[in-house]
């Protein structure tokens, strides 16, 4: 490990310089960056007049020597798309594109983005046998990458980008033996089309204030952590940790311990002890990942992830398409001057209410309407030109902005409770055996068990 962090540390501070290759009529384009990518630009078959960009990572920092480069090829295939990336890695190629349009609603402000990754039949040589020869609806996996997809990439798209907004990713090719059997398998297919969808919006027209990675993390019983570990080595592993992130921060950890020490029983053929019977079940032991090991995971993975991101933001100098920042909503100062102005005291009355949670909202919402019905109507008060979605961010930013100066000068929350106090719970037990019997539980002959708020 000690010579793998050296190796890092050499390439990291390898000077740059640019090195041109002349084949045959093709002019081959290669630029050697100060952390361990590379770029290279070939004529596109298609057009001759454009480009076909490639961005590959050597082995990152922590992982195994030996570990596939992975390659990112852009305006390959999928042309019409404001960007498309062909992913690969080992045997294993994703195809991830970006597409934006006009909102179908001037009033929207949020982000329209949606995410969809099906893993196709096609990619290991299979055809649904069923009725339906195509690939059906996507299966919980697929929902599930998905949302990990969706989560990293928010963040990232500068405020007031309201176009409706498509990423796809679709999974062309995957050898399941050759990932299994072998040590230098490529690493998870969630990680893959994370990073394919970050680089394909980071390449995109879509503003974003920066470039996003992902990686997937390891560790072992002997304490060693390898990152995006192949499917082989991810078998030993105690932990399995999704991270990702920018280069100033994590903005999404996901993951699970694994104990490979305890057998999987199956119901089915667990047998019943008998009553008079001595022997005991066998002991299982519990995984336990300590703080200081989740630390080190973590801090690993963001060291990966820095230099991803690096060579993401220079693969966006070479291939990137003009950012479209003449199509985010722009905000008026001084509609977010008027409403601090003018509900600065309506709100700090509202989130003392101490009537109940209804009463609150309603006063929320009175305050949303009234806010433009005075800023943008025709009477004092009131702003030309005012966007309703910009008094509504505004007053939205002054309630979150009050909220947050409550629990930090007062420690309280908007219902007044303070940070070491639980609002009201109560329970009933033995409900479906109740049912069952025909018998009154002992929860219905002692009624429902409440408790007021408990101040630890």
């Amino acid at each position: 490990m000690i010579q793998l962090f050296q190796i890092a540390l050499l390439l990291a501070h390898t000077s740059s310089f640019t090195h041109h290759v002349r084949v045959g009529r093709q002019r081959q384009t290669s630029y050697l960056q100060s952390s361990p990518h590379t770029i290279t630009s070939t004529p596109s078959p298609h057009d001759p007049n454009s480009n076909i960009h490639t961005l590959t990572f050597a082995p990152l920092p922590l992982q195994s020597l030996g570990s596939p480069p992975i390659t990112f090829k852009s305006n390959l295939i999928g042309r019409q798309a404001s960007s498309s990336v062909l992913t690969s890695q080992a045997s294993t190629v994703l195809l991830t594109t970006v597409c934006h349009a006009p909102p179908r609603d001037s009033n929207i402000d949020f982000l329209p983005l949606s995410v969809e990754h099906q893993e196709r039949f096609s990619s290991i040589g299979s055809t649904s046998g069923g009725y339906n020869k195509r690939d059906g609806r996507p299966s919980d996996s697929n929902i599930l990458t998905c949302r990990l997809i969706d989560r990293p990439l928010r963040p990232i798209v500068r405020p007031g980008w309201t176009q409706d907004s498509q990423i796809l990713s679709w999974v062309m090719s995957y050898d399941a033996k050759e990932e299994i059997e072998t040590d230098s398998g490529c690493s998870s297919i969630d990680v893959l089309a994370i990073l394919g969808a970050a680089v394909a919006t980071r390449l995109s027209g879509i503003p974003t204030i920066g470039s996003t990675a992902a990686v997937e993390v390891a560790c072992f019983e002997s304490g060693q952590i390898i990152v995006n570990p192949s499917k082989k080595e991810m078998a030993k592993s105690l932990l399995r940790l999704v991270v990702a992130g920018s280069e100033k921060g994590i903005l999404m950890v996901e993951g699970q311990a694994i104990d490979p020490k305890v057998e999987k029983v199956d119901k089915v053929e667990k047998v019943e002890k008998d009553v008079n019977s001595t022997a005991s079940a066998p002991p299982q032991t519990t995984t336990v990942i300590t703080e200081a090991t989740m630390v080190k995971c973590i801090g690993a993975a963001f060291t990966a992830i820095k230099v991803l991101c690096a060579g993401i933001d220079d693969f966006q100098k070479v291939a990137g398409a003009a950012k479209r920042d003449d199509l985010l909503n722009s905000r008026d100062p001084l509609v977010a001057l008027k409403v601090k102005e003018l509900y600065s005291e309506e709100v700090n009355k509202c989130f003392s209410m101490r009537e109940g949670k209804e009463a609150q909202s309603v006063e929320i919402y009175r305050i949303y309407d009234h806010a433009w019905e005075t800023i943008g109507g025709d009477g004092a008060g009131s702003i030309e030109n005012a966007q309703k979605n910009d008094v509504k961010l505004s007053v939205k930013e002054l309630m979150s902005k009050t909220m947050y100066n409550m629990a930090k000068d007062d420690n309280l929350r908007v219902d007044g409770r303070g940070f070491g106090e639980v609002s009201g719970a109560s329970e009933r037990s033995c409900v479906y055996q109740a049912e069952r019997s025909g018998k009154p539980s002992a929860a219905e002959k002692g009624g429902f068990r409440g408790s007021s708020p408990t101040q630890f």
